[in-house]
């Protein structure tokens, strides 16, 4: 089962590349968009650091609606000195989640920031150039007074980063998140296709290469005598082999085939003509029905074509985006119990968070 799940996997994501109609997201992701949930893979995304702010709200829906696991953020260096992330730091550490909500929820949201330091972004390299932190860990020390638990972890010692992270996964069972992993690694390829590194020398990549965990770690376990220069040949070689294997599947049209030119699937996919109303889960805790919401009965009788009688609709009259949006969402907290509950209760008028008595 478990190599049957490894080919999945590899086939899956070979097929995405190649924008196959195998892949996970039917060739539409590609490399850059593909996820899988079913494996807890969650979308990417074009924004810099746009996973920074998706991650808490994938952390905060686990939290309300009490499920199981945690959520942790793979994102770059660079992308820390972007907005998304910055503002998913601040908004995964409100002290609400400790202080103010129901203890049974669980406590600070179960998510954990792992930047990936590879020392360079898209455009300049943060460290002496594009920020001043000078450290990734030490951005925790302004967040909370647990500094986000932060810690610099060697990225090419695989026991050194299986020890942070179990320590790091109690933190998040304890409640006391969110967490933060300052991972040390390096990028020995440019950004993209097109990024020559001429940034950078050619002596720095190759101390790199030499540090390569695939190299280091590999002499470690012999000098422990925990595996033999077989057993390690012989890993490397199946590996090898079943990547290859997925890799060439991927390619071949009768195992992989396109969609076809007059496929209706984009069509399906954008517009599928189908309403989702029922939960079977529970019923939304509503203080408030929605119908005798003040905003809803504000904007009920507003006029929702950009003429009337032939004229301009004035602006106080006409139904505009915000209100459009309002009633989508207010709707949908309405009779979907597993949308966020504060949000739902704030929109709708509904009181509070679930707070405690404090």
């Amino acid at each position: 089962m478990k190599e049957l799940a490894t080919r999945f996997l590899l086939f899956g994501a070979f097929s995405e590349i190649f924008a196959r109609d195998t892949g996970f997201n039917r060739g539409f992701g590609g490399s850059m968009h593909a996820f899988f949930a079913p494996f807890g893979i969650y979308p990417n995304n074009a924004i810099v650091g746009g996973s920074g702010s998706i991650a808490p709200g994938a952390a905060l829906f686990k939290r309300v609606n009490r499920k199981p696991g945690l959520i942790v953020a793979n994102i770059g260096d660079a992308s820390f000195g972007c907005g998304p992330v910055w503002e998913g730091i601040t908004f995964a550490s409100m002290d609400q989640y400790r202080k103010l909500w129901n203890k049974d929820l669980g406590g600070g949201l179960p998510i954990i920031f792992n930047c990936m330091n590879n020392h360079y972004g898209m455009g300049g390299q943060p460290l002496g150039e594009t920020m001043g932190c000078q450290f990734i860990a030490r951005i925790g020390a302004g967040v909370n007074p647990e500094q986000m638990h932060a810690e610099r972890v060697n990225g090419y010692d695989p026991l050194a980063l299986i020890d942070a992270f179990r320590r790091k996964i109690q933190i998040i069972k304890d409640g006391k998140g969110p967490v933060l992993l300052d991972t040390i690694t390096y990028r020995i390829s440019g950004h993209s296709p097109s990024d020559a590194s001429s940034y950078r020398s050619k002596e720095e990549v190759e101390k790199w290469q030499q540090a390569d965990s695939l190299l280091t770690f590999r002499e470690k376990m012999l000098k422990a005598g925990v595996l033999s220069k077989a057993d390690l040949d012989e890993i490397r070689t199946g590996i090898e082999s079943v990547v290859f294997q997925m890799f060439q599947l991927s390619t071949k049209s009768e195992a992989a085939p396109r969609i076809p030119a007059d496929s209706e699937l984009i069509g399906q996919v954008m517009f599928s003509n189908k309403r989702l109303e029922k939960c079977d889960d529970r019923k939304p805790e509503l203080l408030q029905d929605f119908s005798r919401n003040p905003r809803v009965q504000q904007i009920k009788d507003k006029v929702r074509t950009p003429l009337h009688d032939g004229k301009p609709v004035p602006k106080m009259k006409a139904f505009n985006i915000r209100d459009a949006i309002f009633e989508a969402l207010v709707y949908r907290f309405s009779i979907d119990p597993r949308w966020w509950h504060s949000v739902k209760r704030t929109a709708i008028g509904a009181g509070p968070l679930p707070y405690t008595a404090a």
